[in-house]
């Protein structure tokens, strides 16, 4: 009866998968913290574009230096909104380059273990042909006896 491979490093090969799937995940939420910033700059853009369509009719001065001020504060809260998404993007570059290293770990754990299987494979198929080589000859003889 053949031995069953093992594969020594198996919970390090485990450690390595669990490492990638959070990585996956941290990714996962990276990139939706930066799809809701993009979504919100687009929401207060649109809104910026509908506060620059002239109002007609007559206007007190009050009005319209407070129309002046909220369009002001509107275009630095674009701005702002700008410089997190940035900061939001370098954050997901990161955790993809941290991803990515990840991926390489657990590849080269994949690598090793099917070397080792293969390994493991060959040697089995050698005992089994020094087993049948040994059966064959021990057959051999016995024809040998039986026809003395």
């Amino acid at each position: 009866m053949a031995k069953r491979f093992n594969f020594r490093l198996e919970p390090v090969l485990k450690l390595r998968t669990h490492k990638v799937v959070q990585a996956k995940n941290a990714l996962k939420i990276a990139a939706n913290l930066r799809y809701s910033k993009e979504v919100e700059i687009d929401n207060k853009e649109n809104y910026f574009l509908k506060l620059l369509n002239p109002v007609s009719g007559y206007l007190k001065a009050s009005e319209l230096q407070t129309a002046h001020f909220h369009k002001t504060q509107v275009r630095d809260e674009i701005k702002i909104l700008e410089k997190d998404k940035i900061k939001l993007i370098e954050i997901e570059n990161m955790k993809r380059a941290n991803l990515t290293n990840a991926m390489k770990d657990e590849k080269i754990l994949l690598k090793l273990k099917e070397k080792q299987i293969a390994a493991y494979k060959e040697d089995i198929e050698k005992e089994e042909v020094i087993t049948l080589d040994e059966i064959a000859r021990h057959s051999f003889g016995k024809a040998d006896i039986l026809k003395i």
